[in-house]
This record gives structure tokens, C-alpha cells and sequence, in this order.
């Protein structure tokens, strides 16, 4: 997350002085994946303290979510199915400076536990807010609704309809509907630099139409 700027070292003249009620705290601790060996850290917007935790003070927004078992009636439809991923999704969208201070927390500086500890903040939103997934949701919609005549209207039905949170599930008739669909997407969401990766599907031939770098390990 530092180095992909997601958070930020809080300068030195920024640290002092913050009125009351400027500035919060969030706890974090780990978590690690087993099956994939891998510790990420999650942000506490819950964590209470003097009867008050950073999520009583933000609303949710409308869910805007589809509903998982739609989506994978969906997936069903036709012969040939595949899956992508929005790689990080929440951390794609970026709050506004006066909010970053809301999300200060302690950590190593650089990341390495011989250094003291430093106060950072978030740059972007991230997981345990409260709005996070209704403004991630709205961000995904937001980039399938703009003008670009080279993108079927298939590209843009699967971002509205096919997606659960960060996952996108479809189904076309032919290999190269289900690649033309996913080409789509990908192209409408990366003019905003969101990356959907991690793609599987039934078909050899789709799997192979993208690089190994944009496949599912699995």
C-alpha cells in the first residue's frame, strides 16, 4: 500500500496541532490467508473509543450491489462461462484530502519493523468503512456508463449486472463473445486504471486470448 500509494507518511507539519474532532485514529491488525500464505492488514473503522468509532459517523450510501444468487443465475445462461476480479477494488477509488485525516494510523515507517513508528493516512478508501462498497460500486458503474464506440453494449450489461462486489461472473455463446465481452470491460475500466484481472473461464480459447499475468493462478 506504500508503495502503490494508497497511504502516506503524514508530514512532520501536518502532525500537530488538529483541532478536536479533525483527525481519527483506526486501529489495524492482520490477517493472514492461509492458502495463500499472504498477511494483508485491516483497518478497525469499528473500534470504539470515549462511546464513538469512525463508522457511527459515516452513512453507507445505496447498496448498489447485485444480488449474488442473479448473478449466478446468470453465469448460467450460456456455454461459455468465465470469471474476473477488480484488483483492489475499494483502493481504486480516492477520498478527499480533508477526509484522509479521518483514516491516520501507526505504522513502521517504510514498512520495516527496525523503524519507529510513524503516524500515516489513507490516501484511498479501504475496507471496514462503512461507504466503501456503495462508492466502489457507484465508481464500476460510473465507468461502464462513458461514451466509447469501439465497446459493445454486452461489456457494459456485464459491469452493471454481472459483477458481485469486486467479482464479475458471465456467459456468452461463443469463445469469442465471451473474449469481445471481457475486452470490453477491461478496456472502459482501465481508462480510469482499474484493473480486472485474474481471468478464468470453461474455454481454452478465451483463457489463452489474454496474457499469463491477467489469468487466475488457479
Amino acid at each position: 500500500s506504500i508503495k502503490m500509494h494508497h497511504v502516506e507518511e503524514v508530514p512532520s507539519t501536518e502532525i500537530e496541532p488538529l483541532n478536536q474532532g479533525q483527525a481519527w485514529w483506526l486501529n489495524i491488525f492482520p490477517v493472514t490467508q492461509a492458502k495463500k500464505g499472504k498477511t494483508r492488514l485491516v483497518f478497525d473503522s469499528a473500534a470504539t473509543y470515549d462511546d464513538t468509532n469512525l463508522n457511527k459517523h459515516l452513512m453507507s450510501g445505496p447498496d448498489c450491489n447485485n444480488y449474488l444468487l442473479g448473478v449466478l443465475l446468470r453465469f448460467r445462461e450460456r456455454a461459455i462461462g468465465f470469471s474476473t476480479d477488480v484488483e483492489s477494488m475499494f483502493y481504486q477509488f480516492r477520498l478527499f484530502k480533508e477526509d484522509s485525516d479521518y483514516t491516520r494510523f501507526f505504522w513502521y515507517r517504510n514498512n520495516d519493523p527496525n523503524e519507529k513508528l510513524v503516524q500515516y493516512r489513507a490516501l484511498v478508501h479501504i475496507f471496514g468503512n462503512t461507504p466503501s462498497p456503495a462508492v466502489a460500486n457507484y465508481g464500476l458503474r460510473f465507468a461502464a456508463c462513458q461514451e466509447d464506440s469501439s465497446v459493445s453494449e454486452k461489456s457494459r450489461r456485464f459491469l452493471h449486472k454481472n459483477m458481485y462486489v469486486d467479482d464479475g461472473l458471465g456467459c456468452e455463446d461463443t469463445p469469442q463473445d465471451a473474449i469481445s465481452c471481457l475486452e470490453g470491460a477491461r478496456k472502459l475500466l482501465g481508462k480510469y486504471k482499474i484493473r480486472l484481472h485474474k481471468i478464468a473461464s470453461n474455454s481454452k480459447e478465451v483463457v489463452e486470448n489474454f496474457p499469463p499475468c491477467e489469468r487466475s493462478d488457479e
